[in-house]
């Protein structure tokens, strides 16, 4: 199974693409609506540190913010 580095963003979740924003004064993360078009890591412990960063990224710059990154198992391809 393979896992991404997810938050909420109204009812659709956003995933981590494995890209940053290197215009912004603090690199975020870039993030797609497209399941195959997220980061994928093998591990769960993995990604859920990465989203351990990304929270402590969030809090950083605006400490009322409640944590929103976690990690979510992608689907499954089904192969025609």
């Amino acid at each position: 199974m393979k896992y991404a580095v997810a938050r909420m963003q109204g009812s659709q979740a956003r995933m981590f693409t494995g890209r940053y924003n290197d215009r912004s004064p603090v690199c975020a993360p870039i993030t797609t609506g497209k399941p195959g078009s997220a980061k994928a890591y093998d591990d769960l412990d993995v990604a859920e540190v990465i989203a351990v960063i990304f929270n402590a990224m969030v809090k950083a710059r605006a400490p009322k913010r409640r944590a929103v990154w976690t990690a979510i198992p992608l689907p499954e391809r089904v192969s025609p």
